[in-house]
């Protein structure tokens, strides 16, 4: 059963177990930005194209969070894309480069000092990106379709929490439970839509939402409009969707190494 879990603002996704394969190796630095932090040791390997990686079950977990943090140690199984959304806290939507960086697998191995945060470790992902696959890029605005979370015609339906101490998410086909406030529900909503979705509503404070219906295509783990999702959260908590083009910042690949550097 395909699941998101979100607590306190983050995602964890059960998806994918990885063992590590060997110890890791020491990176040079950022040669774009020396300044820039950097792990204390990583490891870079090629992994091979999407389709022949063998996984538990004989599916590939795409999660919004493919990253494991432990201690000092992070570890990850991902295409280069997502490698470069968590480097730069993206959505795919937000990254322009070439097809090959979403069906190409590599895995990461990585050390940091003692008590780094997610900011820096980020920071350190990107100096590894520098430097091991010759990453450039670059940053442009672009008009973009998106949906604009909006109060329905009937009025906003839901009570704000009592006690708005917690925010976590349950996601499975056709079921969608959550306690958070409406930012936080409006990332997750993408998994049920083809655009990202934007909250406009201007409505503070966190909320508790419990939703059942049919799915249109029950046991469909891929991310696709489900129309009975968007029907159901009208009804249920007087929210919809507007489809709008807005300007929107875009990170554009200019170039990137298939092979990375050797460890």
């Amino acid at each position: 059963m395909w699941y998101i879990d979100i607590r306190s603002g983050g995602v964890a996704a059960a998806l994918v177990s990885v063992a590590l394969i060997r110890p890791v190796d020491v990176v040079r630095g950022d040669p774009q930005d020396p300044g820039k932090p950097v792990f204390d040791v990583v490891s870079v390997k090629a992994r091979g194209p999407l389709q022949d990686i063998p996984l538990a079950g004989g599916r590939w977990g795409h999660n919004r969070t493919p990253f494991k943090y432990a201690g000092r140690r992070v570890t990850a199984i991902q295409t280069l894309t997502l490698i470069i959304q968590e480097a730069y806290s993206l959505s795919d939507w937000e990254i322009d480069g070439p097809a090959w960086m979403k069906s190409f697998i590599y895995e990461i191995q990585a050390e940091m000092p003692p008590n780094t945060n997610r900011a820096t470790a980020r920071l350190m992902l990107q100096s590894m990106l520098a430097d091991r696959f010759d990453l450039k890029c670059h940053r442009e605005s672009r008009k973009m379709p998106q949906y604009l979370l909006v109060v329905g015609k009937k009025g906003f339906k839901l009570h704000e929490e009592i006690e708005p101490g917690r925010s976590e998410t349950r996601m499975r086909s056709g079921e969608f439970v959550s306690t958070g406030s409406l930012d936080t529900m409006a990332a997750v909503f993408t998994n049920y839509a083809d655009l990202p979705v934007i909250n406009t509503t201007a409505i503070p404070g966190v909320y508790h939402i419990d939703m059942r219906w049919d799915p249109d295509e029950p046991g469909n783990l891929s991310r696709h409009y489900d129309p009975g999702f968007w029907m159901e959260l009208e009804r249920v908590a007087g929210l919809k969707v507007e489809k709008r083009s807005l300007p929107t910042s875009v990170l554009v690949i200019d170039h990137a190494e298939r092979v990375p550097t050797g460890n």
